[in-house]
Order: C-alpha cells, then structure tokens, then sequence
C-alpha cells in the first residue's frame, strides 16, 4: 500500500516554520512527522522571501507547476 501524499497550505507552512524558529528545528519535524530537509526549505523561502514565498508556491501547486 502507497503513503498518501500530504499537502499544506500557505498558512500552514508559515505557521510550522514561526513553530520551528520559536521551538527548535528537530523538536518540530518530529511533532509534524516531516523530513527535517523539507523544513530546512522551508524554513530557506521564508528567510529569504517572507511569507509570500508560501503564496507563490501555493499558486505553483495549484497551476501544477513547481519550479
């Protein structure tokens, strides 16, 4: 049997990553069961572009295109 893909929306990848600068990066991968690599990306677009870096990626995945 396949794992199910998840998907977060803008908001929740905003919140998750104020979680892991407030809390400490592994203590939130584990709580969220997430590759401790897709929280440091994460964590990269918001450090670089804000929170408008989870809009532009929201808008790609709905578009099914991510650069």
């Amino acid at each position: 049997m396949s794992k199910q893909r998840r998907t977060f929306n803008a908001e929740d990848c905003y919140s998750i990553v104020q979680e892991s600068l407030r809390d400490g990066h592994a203590d939130v991968s584990r709580k969220y069961n997430l590759s401790p690599s897709l929280l440091r990306r994460w964590k990269q677009k918001y450090l670089d572009s804000g929170k408008m870096a989870f809009a532009i990626h929201m808008c790609a995945l709905i578009l099914n295109y991510v650069p």
